[in-house]
């Protein structure tokens, strides 16, 4: 996994950090030796064996507590890693280059028992809250409080197949939705069905599901509007369905991508909606696009 200064993207911009090791990155190497090369312990002891490569595909990654730390899903394992980014210019030419200005360390390793990987997870990055909630590949859904260190709730079968996607509602600096509305998240599968949680009973299961859509192949991103009245996901049919959030009836299929509909995402300040599709086009919607 990388982390990139959006401010200084382009074509020949290294990326602020490489996440590659588990607890650290790993030490400068001297002499024009390759990272890849050999693992034998350093003369300043103790070698890396603490600090193993990370292993298996990164699945996810995410800013977490107004982005002081970062979350990062590797296999069953949820890292929560510190940031220490450096402000501004470097004093001395020494210290320009970024992984002498930037690390990370393992702050806490969360390991979910069952199932092989997890799929996605939802932290709240605008916000502060401890909670993350992550989805196992045994269909299962896990509520972790990172400050109390333990799993507070697990949600068996949380669908019929595995939730490749979970959304958290944050909320927006221009909307005067209750913030009652942080304890709503979606979660969609491969089953077609779109549910809306409440973490405050969700154990008694989704308080709504949204099925109008076509959902069977691909992982569909979803999410819920600024004003907390409509909830959005993308369909394997071309389009992009908006359904109102408490009644679950469907109020506009957008239309006009040639291809299964992946992404959506609200304008936190207009009623706005972008959506993203495998046809390569990134669309832009209006309240007066919907009918």
């Amino acid at each position: 996994a990388c982390l990139w200064d959006v401010q200084q993207a382009g074509a020949a911009t290294a990326p602020l950090l490489h996440f590659t090791h588990v607890s650290r990155p790993p030490p400068p190497l001297r002499g024009g030796a390759s990272p890849s090369g050999s693992s034998k312990s350093s003369p300043s002891g103790g070698g890396e064996r603490d600090n193993p490569p990370l292993g298996g595909e990164v699945r996810q990654a995410s800013f977490f507590w107004l982005d002081r730390f970062a979350l990062l899903a590797t296999g069953a394992a949820l890292g929560l890693y510190d940031l220490k980014l450096e402000r501004g210019a470097p004093e001395h030419d020494a210290r320009r280059a970024a992984p002498l200005r930037h690390r990370y360390s393992l702050a806490h390793k969360w390991e979910v028992d069952g199932p092989q990987h997890i799929t996605c997870f939802a932290a709240a990055a605008s916000f502060l809250s401890p909670l993350t909630i992550a989805a196992g590949s045994d269909r299962s859904l896990r509520v972790l409080d990172w400050g109390a260190g333990r799993e507070l709730l697990r949600i068996p079968d949380a669908h019929e197949s595995k939730v490749t996607s979970l959304c958290l509602f944050e909320g927006s600096a221009y909307s005067d939705a209750p913030l009652s509305g942080r304890e709503l998240f979606l979660t969609s599968a491969l089953d077609g069905a779109l549910r809306l949680w409440d973490l405050r009973d969700a154990r008694r299961g989704a308080v709504r599901v949204y099925r109008a859509h076509t959902n069977r192949v691909h992982a569909m991103q979803t999410a819920i509007s600024p004003c907390l009245r409509y909830v959005c996901c993308g369909s394997e049919d071309r389009k992009a369905y908006l359904y109102d959030l408490g009644s679950e009836e469907v109020v506009a299929r957008l239309t006009g991508h040639t291809d299964a509909v992946t992404a959506v995402s609200f304008n936190p300040l207009h009623p706005q909606l972008s959506t993203a599709s495998l046809d390569g086009t990134v669309r832009l919607y209006s309240d007066r696009d919907a009918g």
